[in-house]
Parts: C-alpha cells; sequence; structure tokens
C-alpha cells in the first residue's frame, strides 16, 4: 500500500455548550472514515420519499432577540412557556396532534414573545408561529400587542414576515374605528408597513396604502418619509415609469418637495448607468434651492465610477467636500470619498488629509462618524480593488499606526488577500498566523483563509504541513468549504494518492448538488489524467463509486471504457457489474457496446460471458444490431467466430431492423476466420446476399477479399476485385491491402 504523505485532521467541530443568555449549539460528532479501497456494495440505498416535515415552532436561542438582562419584566422561564405555547398551537393546526391551547393564554404568550423582542428584529421562525396565533384567536390579541408585533418585523424580508406585518396593519386598520383605547391607525403604523412593502418588492401595494393615507397624517414629516420609502421602493425595482408618475403626482400635490424626494431618481438612473437624465434631476434638485442629500451625491460618484465618467465626477465630488456647513456625510459617504480618490490614483498623503477633515467635521458635529480602523479597512478594501498587487498596501496600514488604530480581524484579512495577490506565500502565512491571534465570531466565514488554502494547493512545491494546519483550523472554527477550496484541495489530495484523507473530506463536507457535479467532473479528471497510475485511478473511482451514487451512467461508462483502454478488462467489468447492480444507475445500449467492444480489445473470454449474459437477462431494452454487432466482434476477437455467425444467423437475419453493412463484414469476416470450412461459408453468404439483391459496399468488398485471401484463394479473390468496377463500385485502399498482405 502507498504510504499516506498528506494527512488532514478528522476532528469533529467544537461547540461551546452555554446556558440560555448564550449562543449555543448542539455537538456533532466526527464523521466516520471508512477504507480507500472498500469491496464493492451490491446496491447502493435509495431514499425513500417522504412527507416533508411540518413546519413547528423551533426552541429558543438567545440570538433571536436582544435580552435586558434585570430589566425585561417576564422570566426565562414564562419565555420559554410561551414559545411551548404557539408550539403546541402550531402542531394541532398541522398534524392534528394534542388540542390547541385557550385563547387567553395563546394571546398572552404572543404578547409575551413580541415584548421580549423589543429592539430587534423577530426571526422567520417565530413570525411564522404569531401569524398562526393571529389566525387562530383574530379578535382576541390587545391592540398594543398586536402594534408591537409590527414593529418588530417590519424591517424583516422573509415571507412569513412580510405576512405577519400585513396581518397586523390590516388588524389595526379594521380596529381604526373601534372606540377602544389605542384602536386606531397611527401615523408610525404607516410609516411601518410601507417601509417594509417597498424594501420587499412591494412597492405597489406601498402606492396603495400611501395614496389610502394621503393628506390624513398628523404630522407633515411623517408623510413625506412615507412617500420617500414608495419612491425608494419602485427605483430599486427599476420602474422608472411608475416612479416618474408618482413623482409628477407628488409635484401636483401640496407636499413640500424635499430633496429626499429627489433622490431616488438620481438613484435609478445612476444604478442604469443613463447619466445624462442622473445629470438633469441633479440639476433640478440645484434649482430648487434645497441641494441634493449625501445619499444624491454618493451614487453619482459610484455611477462615475463605473462608467469612467471623471470630469463630472471631480465636479460632484469638490461640491460634496465643500458642502460643510450644511450636508451631514455618514460612513457610506466618506467612503465613496476615499474610492474616488484611490481610483484617481491619489498618494496617501492625500487619504491623510481627507481622515483629517472627517475628524474635523465629527468634532464639530457629534451625530458624524469620526475615522477609526474600520474606515482604514475600507480604504484598504477600495485599494486593493482598484490597484491589485501594485497597491502600496503598507503605506496606507502606516496611516492607520500613525493614528494609534489597532489592527483588527478585517484588516488582517486585507493584509492576508493582498499578500496572495502578490503571490507572497511566505508573508501570507505569516499575516495567517497574526489573523488566528484575533477572536474567531460564530459561523466565522473565513474567506480569506480559504484563499490562502487554495493558494497553498496550487503551488508547484505544497506546504504539506501548512495546508494540513489551515485546514485544521477551519474544522475547528467549523467552517464548510465552498466548491472552489474544496477540489483544488481534493485534487491535492488525490495527486499524493491520500485515499483516506479524501475520503474523510467528502464525508465532513456536506455538498449541495451542483458541487458534487463539480466534485465529481474533478475525480473524473483525474482518473481519466495520464499522468495517474492505473491503482490510484481505480482507488479514486472506488471513493467515487461509495460517496457519490450519483454519477451518472454517462461518466460510468466513460471510467469504464477508460479502464478498457489501459487493458485492465477486470476493472472494467467490474464497473459494468456495479452498474448492473445499481437500482437507479442501469447499464445502456450504449454501455453495452462499449463493454463488448472494451472486451473485444482485451480478448477476454471470461469477460464475454458475463456481459453476454447481463444482457440476456436486461429486461430493460431488446438487442438492437449495432448492439449485436459488437457482441460479434467481440466474440470474433474471443477466437469463437462460429458463435459471432450463430448471432448473425438466429438474431440479425432474423430481426425486424435486420442487417447493416457492418453487420455483412462482421458475419464475412466471422466466417473466414473458422478452421475448417469457414471459407465456404463465407462464399455461400455472399452468394445469398448477392441473390437477395444486396448492394455491396466497398468495405463489404474488403471483408469478402480478406476472407479469400485468408484461405489462399488469390484468383478468387482477384476476380472479384475486378469486378467491382463493372458493378459500379470504386475500390479502395481498403480491397487491396488485404490482397497485398495475404498474397
Amino acid at each position: 500500500m502507498r504510504p499516506y504523505t498528506l494527512r488532514l485532521a478528522r476532528r469533529g467541530s467544537q461547540f461551546d455548550h452555554r446556558c440560555f443568555l448564550h449562543h449555543y449549539h448542539n455537538h456533532t460528532p466526527p464523521p466516520q472514515p471508512f477504507a480507500p479501497s472498500p469491496p464493492p456494495r451490491k446496491s447502493h440505498p435509495t431514499n425513500t420519499p417522504t412527507k416533508p416535515p411540518a413546519k413547528f415552532l423551533r426552541q429558543p436561542v438567545s440570538h433571536l432577540w436582544t435580552w435586558h438582562h434585570r430589566a425585561h419584566p417576564r422570566t426565562w422561564k414564562s419565555i420559554r412557556r410561551d414559545i411551548v405555547t404557539i408550539g403546541q398551537l402550531s402542531r394541532y393546526l398541522n398534524d392534528q396532534i394534542g388540542r390547541a391551547p385557550e385563547h387567553a393564554e395563546l394571546a398572552e404568550a404572543f404578547r409575551g414573545i413580541v415584548e421580549a423582542h423589543e429592539g430587534s428584529i423577530i426571526v422567520d421562525d417565530y413570525a411564522y408561529g404569531l401569524l398562526k396565533v393571529y389566525e387562530h384567536v383574530r379578535g382576541d390579541l390587545p391592540v398594543e400587542s398586536m402594534r408591537k408585533a409590527l414593529g418588530v418585523v417590519y424591517r424583516g424580508s422573509t415571507e412569513n414576515q412580510v405576512l405577519l406585518a400585513r396581518a397586523m396593519f390590516s388588524a389595526l386598520r379594521n380596529l381604526s374605528s373601534s372606540e377602544e383605547e389605542g384602536g386606531r391607525l397611527v401615523d408610525g403604523d404607516i410609516v411601518m408597513i410601507v417601509h417594509m412593502l417597498s424594501r420587499t418588492g412591494n412597492s405597489a401595494e406601498a402606492l396603495e396604502v400611501a395614496e389610502e393615507f394621503s393628506g390624513k397624517f398628523e404630522g407633515v414629516e411623517n408623510e413625506r418619509v412615507v412617500w420617500e420609502k414608495v419612491l425608494e421602493g419602485f427605483s430599486s425595482q427599476g420602474d422608472e415609469e411608475v416612479l416618474l408618475r408618482t413623482w409628477e403626482r407628488l409635484e401636483k400635490s401640496k407636499v413640500e418637495m424635499d430633496p429626499k424626494l429627489y433622490t431616488p431618481l438620481v438613484t435609478l438612473y445612476c444604478e442604469k448607468g443613463e447619466l445624462d437624465k442622473a445629470k438633469m434631476w441633479y440639476r433640478r434638485i440645484v434649482e430648487s434651492g434645497t441641494g441634493p442629500t449625501a445619499s444624491a451625491y454618493v451614487e453619482i460618484i459610484k455611477a462615475c465610477l463605473d462608467t469612467s465618467n471623471y470630469a463630472w465626477g471631480s465636479e460632484i465630488m469638490d461640491t460634496l467636500l465643500g458642502e460643510r456647513e450644511r450636508l451631514h456625510m455618514g460612513k457610506e459617504a466618506w467612503d465613496v470619498v476615499f474610492k474616488w480618490h484611490l481610483a484617481l490614483g491619489t498618494d496617501p498623503g492625500r487619504i491623510d488629509e481627507l481622515l483629517d477633515m472627517m475628524e474635523q467635521r465629527a468634532e464639530e458635529v457629534e451625530i458624524l462618524p469620526s475615522p477609526d480602523i474600520t474606515t482604514i479597512n475600507n480604504i484598504l478594501r477600495s485599494g486593493i480593488a482598484v490597484s491589485g498587487p501594485d497597491f502600496p498596501f503598507e503605506d496606507y496600514l502606516s496611516i492607520a499606526d500613525a493614528r494609534g488604530f489597532n489592527h483588527d480581524r478585517a484588516t488582517f484579512e486585507l493584509k492576508l488577500q493582498h499578500k496572495i495577490n502578490q503571490a507572497n506565500t511566505a508573508e501570507a502565512l505569516s499575516v495567517y498566523e497574526d489573523l488566528k491571534t484575533e477572536s474567531i465570531p460564530r459561523e466565522y466565514h473565513a474567506g480569506e483563509v480559504k484563499h490562502l488554502l487554495r493558494h497553498l494547493c496550487t503551488q508547484s512545491t505544497l506546504d504539506k504541513d501548512a495546508i494540513q494546519a489551515i485546514y485544521t483550523d477551519l474544522m475547528d472554527w467549523d467552517v464548510r468549504l465552498d466548491v472552489e477550496t474544496l477540489c483544488p484541495l481534493l485534487r491535492t489530495l488525490l495527486e499524493d494518492c491520500c485515499f483516506k484523507e479524501v475520503i474523510n473530506l467528502l464525508t465532513r463536507e456536506n455538498a449541495t448538488n451542483h458541487e458534487k457535479s463539480s466534485i465529481i467532473t474533478l475525480m473524473i479528471s483525474h482518473i481519466s489524467n495520464s499522468n495517474t497510475s492505473i491503482e490510484a485511478a481505480w482507488d479514486t473511482y472506488q471513493i467515487l463509486y461509495q460517496v457519490f451514487p450519483e454519477t451518472s451512467v454517462r461518466q460510468r461508462t466513460d471510467i469504464m471504457t477508460l479502464f478498457f483502454e489501459l487493458g485492465r478488462s477486470d476493472m472494467g467489468v467490474m464497473i459494468f457489474q456495479h452498474m448492473r447492480q445499481s437500482r437507479t444507475r442501469k447499464p445502456l445500449k450504449y454501455t453495452y457496446r462499449a463493454a463488448l467492444l472494451g472486451v473485444a480489445a482485451n480478448r477476454d473470454l471470461e469477460a464475454l460471458k458475463l456481459v453476454h449474459n447481463a444482457l440476456k437477462l436486461d429486461y430493460q431494452f431488446d438487442p438492437d444490431t449495432r448492439l449485436l454487432n459488437c457482441l460479434m466482434t467481440a466474440y470474433v476477437a474471443c477466437g469463437l467466430p462460429s458463435r459471432a455467425l450463430e448471432i448473425w444467423d438466429g438474431s440479425i437475419r432474423r430481426s425486424v431492423q435486420g442487417p447493416d453493412r457492418e453487420s455483412v463484414a462482421i458475419a464475412l469476416d466471422a466466417a473466414s476466420r473458422i478452421p475448417h470450412g469457414g471459407v465456404a461459408q463465407a462464399q455461400i453468404l455472399w452468394g445469398q446476399l448477392r441473390s437477395a439483391g444486396y448492394k455491396f459496399s466497398a468495405s463489404d468488398y474488403a471483408a469478402y477479399v480478406e476472407a479469400l485471401g485468408r484461405n489462399g484463394l488469390w484468383d478468387e479473390g482477384w476476380k472479384v476485385a475486378k469486378e467491382m468496377k463493372g458493378l459500379g463500385v470504386e475500390p479502395d485502399v481498403r480491397l487491396y491491402y488485404p490482397l497485398s498482405i495475404y498474397s
């Protein structure tokens, strides 16, 4: 057995079991490896279709809400009881298990869950549960609880979150005429529902709500905000026609045309790359005397960067930085400012001056952002995107050091990315060691670490220790490898013949169907590589067979053909047997043809008998002439020409489809190879075909002449060759070659 030189750690994911007030997971045991070359299974297990499970409310975990310790009136036990109550209702409604709780109990659970989520966004599963409670109890829910439910869900975007928001707003609107205290819509309710509908692609519905309550708001600012959200929704959907129509209606109404109402139009045309129209709306904002918002400036500069319109972009940038007294620039605006200057090739000194400007404005206005390490990271990220490996990373990083900003995990990730782009493997590994000293969060994506792993796997000289260490770290962090990282690592292991580690890797990473397709293609490519030994190719196939039963018949047939071409008919037949034993990957006609031709090339009589017996027992189809031709070819190659003629007489001649030209040539060749009396059978067959009016081709004449020549009948062979022209068939090299051989 070959030594396994590169071994990846087989450790399970490490999880922290903590109390309810912290994040926790269920421990998952590591996958159990199996031998690199196990005996083939007789069949693969099939997934029995089952009824999809009903959607139940999940158990509580701390990250589902912001928990205010000692400040919340409800205890941990009561919150858990509320969740259990709603889960009981869900089981009753979905599967008729148990009984539904009392309405008062459900209303109390509804109130408890909503209050526990105040200040945060309720998750989709809880939104589903609250929606079921509302549909079940209807009028028994307090008005204030429904208003709070709208408040904790309107910033979400999932289907259940949208349904719950619609239900809560509809209920509040229906109660607006009620005399119950708080039983009427307030401006905040309308703002929240319009905000959600506009963000989730339901701008037409948001427009209907805005039109319904237009002119009925208690505050003018609230109405302006509602219309702003409606316009932003149509802008994000790219619906230019409705956006313009809505804006013109607002312009004619009594709504004050705030500059924020112009911004969605500027944004729309900037995203579409129509800068002429964007410039027109920008000028209209300037002419109105109000001036654009910071977001309008940002969108214009982004569009100028995308379209390389540096002339107008520079004008906008000068105006943006000059709006010192009036315009409040947030982090996004400053990030775009820095990106613009980096795109123009600005030196680090100018960036340092802009950071001073940002800090000075923050000192003047407390709500404005001050520069910090996040600002520097965004500068570094933009610089890498603009300049690539030539970006002076260290010069900009020194700005952070001079300002006393401590490097964080994002800084090290960006530095790692830069070193990889420069193909500086040694320094990249050094930066990775610095990165590991930072706190690793839950559900860490580890994008740059996976980038480093891919980089190491593509080097001409592999640093196997580093690859093993990085993969071990990723396992410890419970990071799932994407297919872009998995395939290079898998290729490295296969080339190093680490088949046990290949199995561990594939069983640990739960690949999707799309990813499985890429992995299967990679493994087949490795099997087909001329640099792969036969033994390594067979071990790779064994893993493919065990781990990926979804490998298609066409792919399996190609692998089978390869082993036949390599002279290993035993391996080719084993692959054929695997297909026969599969429930969903049965061999098809082209598989039988490939197997028979492979057997013929290897002259393996035992393998031929196995394939022929399988063909007899296969009920999927009846053999056609092409398949029977391959069967005759295999018997001739294996030294049984008389058996080939039996197939000709018993199957091909009597079939509905009948023989084709290849059948005739094979039959003539088979007859000529029979030791005693074979040439006579060939002559009889030739005469029968001529009497039947069969039009011989050049290949037919060549086969017959070869049969005559093989048995020493030179004169008759020359006679047949000479009569071809008289029958309108042009002789070619296929005819004269056998005569030259046997004469």
